[in-house]
């Protein structure tokens, strides 16, 4: 009975390992293939329920796929999800003042060698309003929920406001340009808003915290991912965003035709 057993978890644990050698088999021949291909031309890409005109050096290095299905490449089949990387050279010409990630640190070269990563989607209407006036937000200010025990201190890169759930878990934190300790909640989010933080080790990337942050504009959703010195420059980097992904958006007119 126990060796049956046996048997059948070593052929699950092989099956598994299968699968994931053909991942990383089609991961590598996708990406290779489109390689060759010139980065000057246009691919067409449905995300949700709009449509993307992505240049080839950007559309190579994306993933689009329907929610449920995690992060296989190449999957551009009119998921709501589209996710990819930036070069850091690209968002240096762009951004003053960016921080280009050390290509000597281990992290990168275990994950990848890009620096920014972009995560996009398309909204329904109740999550515009979702995204556009958080809970969490409001949790803040009134002290309740994950908040209602909230610490705030001063950020000593930024000069900008750190909040923890509690004092005791100071390894992730909320950067806010206002006090809530002591100003009102403006109602522009994004006027105040600066992103979400971490604290890592210092011997994985070359800066011990990584932030990400949004921007939410008609109703395509753009999370990003940089280093921590670079949460700073938030405002030019929505801006950058908003002009690159928009330029890219068939407008809503356009597709209907």
């Amino acid at each position: 009975m126990i060796k049956r057993l046996l048997k059948r978890v070593m052929l699950v644990f092989i099956m598994l390992l299968c699968m994931i050698g053909l991942y990383w088999v089609f991961s590598a021949a996708w990406i290779a293939a489109q390689r060759l291909i010139p980065d000057q031309y246009i691919r067409e890409v449905q995300v949700g329920d709009r449509v993307f005109h992505i240049p080839q050096e950007y559309y190579k290095t994306a993933h689009s796929m329907p929610s449920w299905m995690g992060s296989l490449p190449g999957l551009h089949d009119g998921g709501d999800i589209m996710s990819m990387y930036l070069r850091d050279d690209e968002v240096v010409a762009s951004v003053p003042g960016y921080i280009p990630r050390d290509p000597e640190t281990v992290f990168r070269k275990l994950v990848s060698n890009e620096d920014f990563s972009l995560y996009i989607k398309i909204l329904k209407p109740d999550g515009v309003e979702h995204y556009l006036d958080p809970f969490w937000m409001k949790d803040i200010w009134a002290k309740t929920g994950y908040h209602k025990s909230r610490y705030v201190e001063t950020d000593p890169q930024t000069g900008y406001f750190r909040v923890y759930e509690e004092k005791e878990y100071d390894r992730s934190w909320k950067l806010l340009k206002v006090n809530p300790e002591i100003q009102e909640r403006p109602s522009d989010l994004f006027s105040y808003e600066v992103g979400d933080c971490q604290a890592i080790s210092k011997g994985y990337r070359s800066h011990p915290v990584s932030c990400s942050s949004y921007i939410v504009f008609e109703n395509v959703y753009i999370r990003f991912r940089t280093n921590g010195p670079n949460i700073k420059h938030v405002d030019e980097i929505r801006a950058f965003l908003v002009k690159l992904v928009g330029g890219w958006l068939v407008s809503k007119d356009q597709n209907a035709n």
